[in-house]
């Protein structure tokens, strides 16, 4: 029987890890045979169903349009389901686009990627003090300074995959809602060797150090506030806007009070308290 995972105290439950173990199984599966079937096309296959982590909407064609790459990375819920919110907007804004959401963590090296998003959730879950004081210290502008140029290198280490991919199929736009695809595409993009507009998303309503990068084209932030601080880590303001955080267009749509209730089974007259615990019920 699968044992938890222990680091030190810290201990991860077998269940965080079991999914993402068959994720990644999957993952080496499909590379193995794109290599023996010598297929380029990772982003935007011309045939099969592409990647594991690459979801292509329903109603997005490949053969025409433009092609937009989407890239998150699954560290909790909330980077996901905006990359999902926007893929489906750009769908329905532009629907001769080919839009793909790309999970940026299945580029990375082995072990990168089984650690990266497990110990994230693990500390959310386990030890969710430790995590904040670790998040709060980096955004300490001396700590920034002293821990970036490791971290960086670490993490653009790892996911030169994905550079090289992103180089050789040159989409017509990058969007991204987790800042490590902005890591390892903005220093391209500032030589010149990546001519593809970069856009990202912050989803959190706060602009950490970590998403400040002077090559992305455009910011997209939830309030002035937002804006305001992003701008003090250095980015021009010019190049930040102010367009709420990305939800799911059926989120527009008008629901009655007493057909919501109806359709979950709930009491029309009593009060509904709504009690929200992150996409994976820590966070």
């Amino acid at each position: 029987m699968p044992r938890d995972i222990r680091i030190g105290r810290l201990r991860i439950p077998t269940r965080l890890t079991q999914r993402w173990r068959a994720r990644l199984r999957a993952q080496r599966r499909w590379w193995r045979a794109r290599r023996r079937q010598d297929q380029g096309e990772v982003l935007f296959p011309n045939v099969g169903q592409g990647m594991v982590a690459v979801r292509e909407l329903e109603d997005s064609p490949s053969d025409q349009g433009p092609r937009i790459a989407v890239l998150h990375a699954t560290a909790g819920a909330g980077h996901k389901s905006a990359a999902q919110a926007l893929a489906a907007a750009i769908a329905q804004v532009h629907p001769g686009a080919s839009v793909r959401e790309v999970d940026t963590l299945v580029f990375a090296s082995r072990l990168y990627r089984s650690t990266y998003a497990a110990s994230y959730n693990a500390m959310a879950a386990r030890a969710p003090r430790l995590w904040g004081a670790l998040y709060h210290s980096w955004a300490l502008a001396p700590v920034n300074r002293g821990t970036a140029p490791v971290r960086l290198a670490v993490d653009r280490l790892n996911l030169r995959r994905l550079v090289r991919v992103v180089e050789r199929e040159h989409p017509d736009a990058i969007v991204c809602t987790h800042f490590l695809p902005v890591e390892a595409l903005s220093p391209r993009r500032g030589r010149g060797s990546l001519r593809v507009p970069l856009f990202c998303v912050i989803t959190d309503f706060t602009a950490h150090p970590f998403w400040a990068f002077p090559h992305v084209d455009r910011y997209f932030v939830a309030s002035d506030d937002v804006a305001a601080e992003l701008h003090r880590h250095g980015v021009a303001r010019d190049r930040i806007e102010v367009s709420g955080i990305p939800v799911l267009p059926i989120f527009a749509e008008s629901v009655g009070r007493n057909a919501a209730r109806d359709h979950f089974g709930l009491d029309r007259a009593r009060p509904i308290l709504l009690v929200m615990g992150g996409g994976s019920g820590v966070g």
